[in-house]
This record gives C-alpha cells, sequence and structure tokens, in this order.
C-alpha cells in the first residue's frame, strides 16, 4: 500500500521536470518513458523500506512487550498488519465489533498490491515506441505521449483491457483496504496514543507514513480506551464544577441554622429559604410585620378592633 502511494509522488514529481524535447524521436521518448518510471519505482522502493523498518522496529518492540507471538512477522509486508491486528485487538465498526480486523485488512491490501502490480507490468510491456501517439490536452493544449490502444497488436489487447477496466477493480480494492486498515488502526492508537486516536489514524492510511508514526508510539503502554475518557471526564468535572463532581452537594445558599430558635436564623422550624421575609414562622409572629396582616387579636372580631368597634366607625 505505502509503496505505490510513494510511487505515485514520485512520478507526480517527474510531471514537473521537463525531460522530453522536440528533437527526440519516438524510439526515444519511449526510452525515456521507461527510464523515469524505473526511476520512480526505485525511489518509492527505497523510502518504503525505510518505513517498512521503522515500522518493523516498532511492531516488534510493542508485541514483544505484550507478549505476542511471531512478533518478526512485523519486519513483512502485508504480515505486518496482520500483526498490528493482534495489538489492536477486538475492533468497532459501526457498533459491530470485529475481531481480526488485522485479517481483513492484509487480504484486502494484498489483493490491491497485486492489481497495482498487474496494471504496472501492463503499463511497462505496452511503452513502445509503435504503441505510443502524440496528443494534445484541449484545455492546457500541452503535448504529451500516450499508449494508443488501436495500434497494439491482438495478442497483446488484453493489455489495454487490463489498462482500462483494471483500475476500476484496483480502486474498489483500494477503498476496501482503506477501510479495515482505518478501523485497524484506529482500535490500535485507542490503545497506544489515546490523546488523539483519529489523527494518528489519518497519517497511517491517508498518508504513507504508518513506518513513521508507529515507531513514535513503540513505547507507549497500551491503555483502556474506555477507561481513560472516563478519567477525562472525571478531571474535567473537578476542574470545571466548583461544588465538587456529581452536583451541587453544598450549595452556598443553604441557611445557617440557628441553635436557639431551632431552625435557619432568618425563619421558623421549618427551614424556610426566605427566612421570614415573606414567609412565616411557627413563633406565631406576623411574617409582614404586621404592617399588611391582621391586627393583634384581643378578642374582638376578625374585622374590627381592640373591643369589638364597628370597623368603619370613621364614617359614621
Amino acid at each position: 500500500m505505502e509503496f505505490f502511494s510513494w510511487l505515485g509522488f514520485a512520478q507526480t514529481i517527474t510531471q514537473f521536470i521537463p525531460s522530453i524535447t522536440e528533437d527526440m524521436t519516438v524510439v526515444d521518448i519511449a526510452a525515456q518513458m521507461l527510464l523515469e518510471f524505473f526511476i520512480c519505482i526505485g525511489a518509492a522502493a527505497g523510502i518504503f523500506l525505510i518505513t517498512l523498518i521503522l515500522g518493523g522496529v516498532a511492531l516488534n518492540t510493542m508485541a514483544k512487550r505484550q507478549g505476542k507471538k511471531g512478533s518478526a512477522l512485523a519486519y513483512l509486508p502485508f504480515a505486518n498488519t496482520y500483526v498490528a491486528g493482534k495489538l489492536a485487538g477486538e475492533a468497532t465498526f459501526f457498533g459491530q465489533k470485529m475481531k481480526r480486523a488485522g485479517l481483513y485488512a492484509m487480504l484486502s491490501e494484498i489483493v490491491y498490491a497485486v492489481l497495482e502490480g498487474l496494471l504496472m507490468a501492463a503499463n511497462i510491456m505496452l511503452t513502445r515506441p509503435e504503441y505510443l501517439t502524440l496528443r494534445t490536452d484541449a484545455v492546457t493544449g500541452n503535448s504529451y505521449w500516450e499508449i494508443e490502444s488501436s495500434l497494439v497488436p491482438a495478442q497483446n489487447q488484453w493489455m489495454c483491457g487490463l489498462l482500462d477496466y483494471g483500475y476500476i477493480v484496483m480502486l474498489v480494492f483500494d477503498f476496501i483496504a482503506f477501510i479495515f486498515l482505518f478501523i485497524l488502526f484506529l482500535a490500535l492508537f485507542k490503545k497506544y496514543y489515546a490523546r488523539g486516536p483519529v489523527l494518528m489514524t489519518i497519517l497511517c492510511t491517508i498518508f504513507p507514513a504508518r513506518g513513521f508514526v508507529l515507531f513514535a508510539v513503540r513505547k507507549n503502554t497500551p491503555v483502556d480506551y474506555n477507561e481513560y475518557l472516563r478519567r477525562r471526564a472525571e478531571e474535567y468535572a473537578r476542574r470545571n464544577n466548583p461544588y465538587g463532581y456529581g452536583g451541587y452537594q453544598n450549595p452556598p445558599y443553604n441557611p445557617p441554622q440557628d441553635p436557639q430558635n431551632g431552625g435557619s436564623q432568618n425563619g421558623g422550624n421549618g427551614g424556610d429559604p426566605f427566612g421570614g421575609e415573606f414567609g412565616g414562622g411557627q413563633s406565631g409572629d406576623d411574617p409582614f410585620g404586621g404592617e399588611f396582616g391582621a391586627p393583634p387579636q384581643s378578642g374582638g372580631n376578625a374585622n374590627g378592633g381592640n373591643g369589638g368597634g364597628d370597623p368603619f366607625d370613621d364614617f359614621h
């Protein structure tokens, strides 16, 4: 997988380096195209070898620390993906548990690599002077040489069909391999880099940096991701909740108790939070201080004054 990513990167760079001139013959052009292609293959193979060794050291170290068997397979292409799956353990995909993500990712990588290898072989065998034709881009006006299928003899037409339809099949398996690899490395980095598993997974799947990333986390101790999230949540709650984790256990508005009256200082025994300002205590005092309430009773009627007089005597 990574080899073909580096190969594509190298081929992109060579497109910006002019190497074909107008005075070159078709034979020279075909030879130059093959030379550039082999240079790109060599550059991609060199970078891939470095990443393979770094990733192998990392996976081998991690497997030995966890007591996994077959840690030496970490230095082999495709087999290192299987070792990564062993270290990742059980993965999840849309809520469904997946116990063999490493195996599925390895198999999809193999199919993808075989298809890419066949396409490379077809390109090399068809890059011949008699099969090339000069074309001009209608948008940019740039000229380029391309393999013309009508110039290819019948016995080699299957190569043209492979180039036409093989890319479609290859893209399908490329997507399938990407899905399995993403699931695999997400589960792996939830253990070995819980602070940012998605970022590390992207670097190992979208970008061909798997060996470098694994080498960087090889000494990390695996953790339980769910337990890690729980501890982070508790730590966040303690920092942001002044009354402690779990709710307002000691609210500041709880009124102090009056030991003499058996209740709060502001209210009666019932612990009225308004403390007698709007409510009444059980001592018989008027909660409104006699200003709006009934006058003190001394045997009169409910509406009258002290001696049962007429409450409207001022109007008589």
